[in-house]
């Protein structure tokens, strides 16, 4: 009878542990098929994102209202999820590693700030984050939020796209002209 008891037990144990591992395998099932489906989403909305940048720099209709290369969010879609989209040209923004010290003035920001930063680094080496360089320059805090949708330290050169300008920077070129008749000439400024 102490048999048959510890049998039923023993065998109660067994389905208890069964039940308990097959409910941990289903949650982790459904897990995956949600990270499944969010990437096959975030595929789509990739691909589709794509197919906006081309039409953007082709000129035509981007099918997708309020693309833009400013930096602005705009709403994409795809199976039911909704998501902000932010394309930015980083021409469209100062570069803090090239831009002329002119340009660097005509955003508030201080050129000897920018070489001290500069001279801190190897040579070709910038820091790993954009609020990293900002810091390093001295620029914290409320103004440091302020200017970042403005800066990058992404682009390859001191160029800066008037056509696709970040947010705050529309008018970079008549502060760079009024800042030209104010100390000189504009010759190291690039502006396309």
């Amino acid at each position: 009878m102490v048999a048959t008891l510890l049998s039923v037990l023993l065998l109660a144990s067994l389905v208890a542990l069964l039940q308990a591992r097959t409910m941990a395998s289903l949650r982790s099932i459904g897990r995956l098929e949600k990270a499944h489906a969010q990437a096959v989403a975030d595929d789509a909305i990739q691909e589709e994102l794509r197919a906006v940048v081309f039409a953007l720099l082709r000129g035509a209709d981007a099918g997708a209202e309020g693309a833009n290369f400013r930096g602005i969010p705009f709403a994409m879609s795809y199976g039911g999820q909704t998501r902000m989209v932010r394309l930015q040209d980083p021409y469209g923004q100062v570069d803090l590693y090239h831009a002329a010290p002119m340009v660097l003035e005509g955003i508030g920001l201080d050129p000897a700030a920018r070489q001290r930063m500069l001279e801190s680094l190897p040579a070709g080496q910038r820091y790993p984050t954009l609020a990293g360089s900002l810091a390093q320059m001295g620029v914290v805090g409320d103004f440091a939020l302020q200017i970042m949708p403005m800066v990058t330290q992404r682009a390859s050169n001191a160029q800066f796209s008037v056509e696709n300008p970040a947010p705050g920077l529309e008018d970079l070129p008549k502060r760079l002209s009024g800042l030209e008749q104010r100390i000189g000439s504009v010759e190291r400024v690039s502006v396309d």
